[in-house]
């Protein structure tokens, strides 16, 4: 039976790899919650930021990754569950600083309705 939702007590005995710190804050406020109140989850590291060889990784050594919920179907051989902690992660959208005037325009809409 699969879970719908992981708490962090759930991952207890696991190896979770993480980048290492210091590249996502968001991450490394999970890490230092994990460091101060899980000491029996062990922590491993990416060589950086994520890239297919991190998935494949985590797939050949059989540990669990921390995710981003878009990246669910990055690869064939990983399954995203989401992990319940008060953490929040912010979206943002990104385009070129002399974006085209449809970029720009879109991004003049988007400022306009979360003002």
């Amino acid at each position: 039976m699969t879970k719908e939702e992981l708490s962090i007590d759930d991952l207890e005995d696991q190896t979770l790899l993480m980048v290492p710190p210091g590249i996502s804050e968001k991450n490394d406020q999970l890490r230092q919650e994990i460091l101060e109140r899980h000491p029996d989850i062990s922590i491993k590291y990416t060589n950086g930021r994520y890239d297919i060889n991190v998935f494949n990784q985590a797939v050949d050594d059989n540990v669990a990754l921390v995710n981003l919920t878009p990246w669910k179907n990055i690869h064939p051989n990983l399954v995203t569950v989401p992990l319940k902690t008060d953490i929040e992660v912010e979206y943002g959208i990104l385009a070129a600083k002399h974006a085209d005037g449809k970029v720009q325009n879109f991004t003049k809409q988007i400022r306009r309705l979360l003002s």
